[in-house]
C-alpha cells in the first residue's frame, strides 16, 4: 500500500526530504533516489536536499534531455517526412490500384500511338485538300474544306478508348485478369 504524498506548503522550504522534493517535482520518491544516483541531484544531508538547487538542477535536467524518443527536432523532421512519404506512396498505389489514377507508363502507351497517328493525319491534309482547294473559287469554299478535314483528324483523335489505358495500367502492374466492363460484371 502507498503512503500518502506529503502536501506541499506554500512557500518554498530551503530543505526538503525525498518525500518532499518528489511531490514538489511530481514524481515518486525511486524516481528520487533514481536521479540521485544519475547526479541530477544531489544532497544537502542524510535524506536531505537544498530545494531551491534541486529544483533548478532538475529543470536543467528536463530542459537538457533528449527528446522522449531519443531524438531532436532534427530528427523528428525527417520521421515525420519519411511517414509522410510512405503514406503517400501508399495511396498512390491504392490509386493505381483502384484504376482512379494510372501511371505516365501507361498513359504514354496509349496516347504516343495516337498523337502520331494524328500528326501523320494532320500532315496528310495539305496533299489530300489541295486538289480541291485548286477548285475552289472563294475564301469560304477553302475555309470550310479546310475545317472539315481538321474536324475529321480531331474526331478520329477523341474517338479512343478509356479502357486501354486501364489495360496498360494492369500490364504494368503485372495484373493478368483484363478489366470488366460494367455491363459485362452483370452477366
Amino acid at each position: 500500500m502507498k503512503s500518502p504524498k506529503p502536501q506541499i506548503k506554500q512557500a518554498i522550504p530551503t530543505e526538503s526530504t525525498t518525500a518532499e522534493l518528489a511531490a514538489l517535482v511530481g514524481v515518486g520518491e525511486s524516481r528520487i533516489r533514481q536521479l540521485v544516483v544519475e547526479g541530477v541531484f544531489v544532497r544537502s544531508g542524510r535524506n536531505r536536499f537544498d530545494t531551491r538547487k534541486a529544483l533548478l538542477d532538475y529543470f536543467l535536467f528536463l530542459r537538457d534531455r533528449p527528446d522522449d524518443d531519443g531524438g531532436d527536432a532534427e530528427f523528428k523532421f525527417h520521421r515525420a517526412r519519411l511517414y509522410k512519404a510512405r503514406a503517400d506512396m501508399g495511396e498512390r498505389e491504392n490509386a493505381l490500384a483502384n484504376g482512379t489514377s494510372f501511371s505516365a507508363e501507361a498513359v504514354k502507351s496509349v496516347f504516343v500511338p495516337m498523337l502520331h497517328a494524328f500528326r501523320s493525319r494532320a500532315l496528310a491534309i495539305p496533299s489530300k485538300v489541295a486538289p480541291v482547294l485548286a477548285d475552289c473559287n472563294t475564301a469560304h469554299e477553302c475555309f470550310a474544306v479546310l475545317e472539315t478535314e481538321i474536324y475529321e483528324a480531331l474526331t478520329e483523335m477523341s474517338g479512343y478508348d478509356e479502357t486501354a489505358i486501364a489495360e496498360g495500367q494492369r500490364q504494368i502492374m503485372g495484373m493478368d485478369a483484363p478489366l470488366q466492363q460494367a455491363g459485362d460484371a452483370a452477366e
